[in-house]
């Protein structure tokens, strides 16, 4: 028992000590979340500015999204989540690999990509449904709170999806995204040198 106790705060201990990969997972994800809903939310700003609307900021804000277009946003998560399941990534500079890397995916792949499956099914039908009864093709009734609850629940999933895989990512590679791609770069530039023979 004591044993098990020692593992599981040895765990707990490696994965808080690892700080950096949580604060870089979570700019990666912050700055994506801001910069890709700004039709969502800077529309609403311009108009509170520019204009004489006596219309507050959070209706217009809850009449952005109100029709399903969070199930949009919650699509467009799965591209990076995609890419990062199913990309191998140097796990040490030594191991037992041809060129001395070990290289390993991200664990629990499997259940991330369920979870992958699950959002863009829901997604891609919800909107999808929505966008079928705006054409008359199908009929039934819309209650836009719950397409709102709907669509922010699983926006909030396919978010702290990519969150968590980004986090395991980074602690994988000790390193950040745009750390990667610097160290690739000079990687690239050092054998570009050597093979013109000028390193």
């Amino acid at each position: 028992m004591n044993a098990n106790l020692r593992a599981l705060a040895s765990n707990i201990s490696e994965w808080t000590s690892n700080h950096r990969a949580y604060f870089d997972a979570a700019r990666e994800v912050g700055l994506s979340v801001l910069l890709s809903t700004l039709p969502l939310w800077f529309a609403p700003i311009l108009a509170v500015m520019l204009t004489d609307t006596r219309v507050p900021y959070t209706t217009q804000l809850y009449h952005s999204v109100r029709s399903g277009e969070l199930f949009l946003y919650s699509a467009a998560t799965l591209g990076p989540i995609a890419y990062v399941l199913f990309s191998k990534f140097d796990e040490t500079p030594f191991g037992n690999s041809a060129d001395g890397r070990r290289t390993t995916t991200i664990p629990a792949a499997s259940i991330f990509g369920i979870m992958a499956i699950v959002v863009a099914l829901f997604s891609g039908g919800g909107y999808g449904l929505l966008r079928l009864k705006d054409l008359d093709i199908i009929s039934f009734s819309v209650n836009e709170p719950n397409i709102l609850l709907g669509s922010g629940i699983i926006y909030i999933i396919s978010v702290l999806s990519l969150y968590t895989i980004l986090i395991l990512r980074n602690r994988i590679t000790s390193s950040s995204a745009s750390t990667l791609m610097l160290s690739k770069t000079e990687e690239f530039e050092a054998a570009w040198e050597e093979a013109r023979g000028d390193a």
